[in-house]
């Protein structure tokens, strides 16, 4: 009996250190695992904190560019609105001719005609004028619409700028209006309907001081479409169109090629 208790023995304490060894391998995989949770609880935190640096980095970029889009073109805009408003209020009224000087007549040969009563009422009533050109509201409504832009109401500058195209179809301001609808579009991601704002500016408008602009707006827009070839040929054409003249859509358009095809 003694022997097959010692080997009782044996085995038993066998299984107690294996069991050890067991519980000792499990704690260290808890153990590891606990600190791979850890580090990628720390990467999950670090990759949301670059998310989020990149979506602000984003909206500051699209605050700049309004901001900057507004800037360089108030000048131009408050320029031409005045031309409008003088070339609209300078036309030229006609003197009336001089009435030929009568002979004088006897008072005692002059005599009244008799005017009936409606006629002297008539003749008492103020005489209507015609209107005149309303262009203090076409620069006011044009105004109102690109305010929009700088108070960042985008939506409503649109919707804005879309109504003065319907009420002024053949108005030079058409063209501006197009041109700020291309940016609008841009900022919405709307790129179809950007390129079609510039594409009006250019078909409609081919002697406005907006045109190598827009050409150069459609540029950049092929580019970021992955057309580089067409982005390529349209800044070319802008150099070619405009060259020797002091235009800033070429000297975008040069740089434009340094940066991207250069090589």
């Amino acid at each position: 009996m003694q022997p097959i208790k010692a080997i009782t023995l044996i085995c038993f304490f066998l299984g107690l250190g294996q069991l050890a060894v067991a519980q000792n391998e499990s704690n260290e995989s808890y153990i590891k695992m606990y600190h791979q949770m850890q580090f990628m609880q720390e990467e999950l935190m670090r990759l949301q904190g670059k998310i989020d640096h990149l979506e602000n980095d984003l909206k500051k970029l699209k605050k700049q560019q309004v901001d900057d889009y507004v800037g360089l073109d108030k000048r131009i805009q408050d320029i031409q609105l005045n031309q409008t408003v003088t070339s609209s209020a300078a036309i030229p009224v006609k003197k009336p001719l001089a009435t030929p000087v009568k002979p004088s007549v006897k008072k005692a040969s002059l005599q009244k005609p008799k005017i009936a009563p409606e006629v002297e009422a008539q003749k008492k009533q103020p005489k209507e004028t015609p209107s005149a050109p309303k262009a203090i509201d076409k620069k006011a409504q044009y105004k109102a619409a690109y305010s929009l832009i700088k108070e960042k109401k985008f939506d409503q500058a649109k919707t804005a700028f879309l109504a003065f195209v319907n009420d002024y179809p053949a108005d030079r301001l058409v063209a501006n209006c197009y041109y700020w609808l291309g940016e609008l579009y841009i900022l919405d991601g709307n790129l179809k309907e950007s390129e079609k704002m510039f594409n009006k500016i250019v078909s409609d408008f081919p002697n406005h001081n907006k045109k190598p602009e827009a050409m150069y707006k459609l540029g950049r827009l092929y580019f970021d479409r992955g057309e580089k070839t067409k982005a390529k040929k349209q800044m070319q054409s802008i150099i070619d169109a405009y060259q020797g003249q002091n235009i800033n859509a070429v000297k975008l358009a040069k740089d434009f090629l340094n940066k991207h095809f250069s090589q």
